[in-house]
């Protein structure tokens, strides 16, 4: 969470360090680079709306990381084999 937090953060903040060029030398799994690049989306058309609210990156941040967690689980949870 706090990986997706910071370069969510950079991102809004303008740091072109924060480009997704290789995320796994960011430090992110697929699933978390694909959760930052829909953060991203988000918080550009959000932010294009209104101003966007103080602790907006960390809150999404816990919520698609969440998400992640669940969707590991699940994935984990079925019988190996052929599905």
């Amino acid at each position: 969470m706090r990986q997706l937090t910071f370069y969510l953060q950079g991102f809004l903040a303008g740091d072109a360090s924060t480009d997704l060029g290789d995320y796994q030398e960011m430090g992110l799994s697929a699933a978390e680079a694909q959760a930052l690049r829909a953060l991203r989306s988000r918080a550009t058309a959000a932010a294009s709306e209104a101003q966007l609210p103080s602790g907006w990156a960390a809150v999404q941040a816990r919520a698609s990381c969440d998400a992640i967690a669940r969707a590991e689980a699940t994935a984990s949870a079925k019988p190996p084999g052929w599905p």
